[in-house]
């Protein structure tokens, strides 16, 4: 195979195409697919992956070169979780209702050109006081073992770390940071005090790992805070300071911004006023 065709090829087989349809898209027989593919070895769906009712863009995460992508995957290590089966893979993600917004861009992205709506299941809770869920997933061991090369591990809570997130561009680190911030911080605004100013503060929660690399990390850009332990291996780094929060805010909210929880950055907004 020539190396150009050999590459359009495996493109459209991880893009979700079968043989058959790239056969006819290129003018080979779905033989000819199938050895190119074992020649350069692509594993092959099995009978329930071909048969699934919407394409997912497995490789999706392969290499994160985008804004979205880094988002993405920041969103997946503050809500997301990875379930592995025997013969299946999972990745799931779960928002609030008003927050469906960024779910919709997350399906936009990982399944191109097909209605997201269809792809999102809503699940309202017993409980008056809490808000209706909406949960996107996506079954694939590629789309799967790629969040989970990026850092994005199975039952994660205890263990998670951001040692390969260090390896984006620092605009990609902080685009990250935006999306584990839009699923698991929080911009608190206080009254104002008795000099007429509004006080606030940031706060990322995670584990014990987690808080001190984003410390340090955040310290190179003069952004200040401090972590406050809830248990022994869980609490939040919280940033009161006001210069740190004006560049923590400039940092994860670049004016090229396209996808975050509009609730959130407008709560750093109202800050700022």
């Amino acid at each position: 195979f020539q190396k150009h065709i050999a590459n359009e090829i495996v493109y459209l087989y991880l893009r979700g195409h079968s043989t058959s349809k790239i056969g006819l898209t290129l003018g080979m027989s779905k033989t000819s697919i199938s050895n190119c593919l074992s020649i350069n070895g692509i594993e092959r769906r099995n009978q329930t992956q071909t048969s699934r009712k919407h394409i997912l863009d497995q490789q999706y995460f392969k290499d994160i070169d985008s804004d979205d992508k880094a988002y993405f995957v920041g969103l997946m290590y503050a809500d997301g979780n990875i379930f592995y089966k025997k013969y299946t893979a999972t990745a799931i993600i779960g928002l609030q209702i008003r927050d469906v917004d960024v779910l919709k861009q997350f399906a936009d992205r990982i399944y191109p050109g097909q209605p997201s709506e269809g792809l999102l299941k809503y699940r309202m809770s017993k409980n008056p006081n809490h808000q209706t869920m909406v949960h996107l997933a996506a079954s694939s061991h590629p789309y799967c073992d790629n969040l989970v090369r990026w850092g994005c591990v199975p039952c994660k809570s205890a263990i998670l770390s951001l040692s390969t997130i260090f390896q984006f561009s620092e605009s990609l680190i902080f685009s990250f940071l935006r999306g584990f911030f839009d699923g698991d911080g929080c911009m608190h605004i206080r009254t104002q005090n008795k000099n007429g100013q509004m006080t606030g503060y940031a706060s990322f929660a995670s584990n014990k790992i987690v808080l001190k690399q984003l410390k340090d990390f955040l310290l190179k850009y003069e952004i200040v805070g401090r972590i406050s332990m809830r248990k022994e291996h869980y609490g939040s780094y919280v940033v009161s300071n006001a210069d740190s929060l004006r560049l923590l805010y400039k940092k994860i909210y670049p004016k090229s911004t396209v996808i975050s929880l509009a609730r959130k950055r407008e709560k750093f907004e109202l800050y700022f006023k």
